[in-house]
């Protein structure tokens, strides 16, 4: 959305990985396109991970993975299934965010 004249982003991500979002707007921001796509390029499995259901429930079952809250969510979302959780972990895995 920058390159195409935004000034920033809302991102579910940053939740997660909130220092790297920031590194990549400012790498952006500062003319240094390249290191910008790499960071988005780098977090791109996160991204599409977090958006594999209706937002919020991959989000909360992220953050549940990691410790901070629970995964519950209100009707008509459901959580989860198994196979979905476990998806997420292996991509929370990937970027050293899941539960030890």
């Amino acid at each position: 959305m920058l390159s195409l004249g935004g000034y920033g982003v809302i991102s579910v991500a940053s939740h997660l990985c909130g220092t790297q979002i920031k590194q990549m707007i400012t790498a952006y921001k500062n003319g240094n396109v390249e290191e910008a796509s790499k960071l988005q390029y780098k977090y791109y499995p996160l991204f599409k991970a977090l958006f594999t259901s209706p937002n919020p429930t991959p989000l909360k079952a992220a953050l549940q993975e990691i410790g901070l809250i629970s995964d519950s969510v209100r009707p008509p979302l459901v959580t989860l299934s198994e196979d979905e959780k476990a998806k997420l972990r292996t991509v929370l895995n990937t970027f050293q965010m899941a539960a030890k």
